[in-house]
């Protein structure tokens, strides 16, 4: 797997759970890690989605992300750790592909 240290590894298998995890990304053949947060696992996600509305309890943002460029854990740069292994990342970022927005 590629990794710069031991929590972004943590954060990349943590991929689709509750809570903060970073997730390769694809698109057009342009290349990034994304840091995402998750109210509920992604397999809960259409339940939490469909609760019914009580006015009292505002509406849950489910799942926010955002792109990086550096590990936020040791500061690496993510473009090198990219390019370390693109045909690895290419093959998490298709797996992740339903997983991110």
């Amino acid at each position: 797997m590629i990794a710069c240290c031991a929590p972004f590894q943590t954060a990349m298998l943590d991929a689709g759970k509750k809570g903060i995890a970073v997730l390769c990304k694809n698109e057009q053949g342009i290349r990034c890690f994304c840091l995402q947060a998750r109210a509920c696992d992604a397999d809960e996600e259409d339940r939490m989605k469909n609760m019914p509305d009580n006015r009292a309890i505002p509406k849950l943002r489910i799942v926010t992300q955002a792109t990086i460029q550096f590990c936020p854990f040791c500061g690496t740069r993510l473009d090198d750790l990219i390019g370390r292994g693109e045909r690895e990342f290419d093959e998490r970022a298709e797996e992740q592909r339903r997983l991110l927005l």
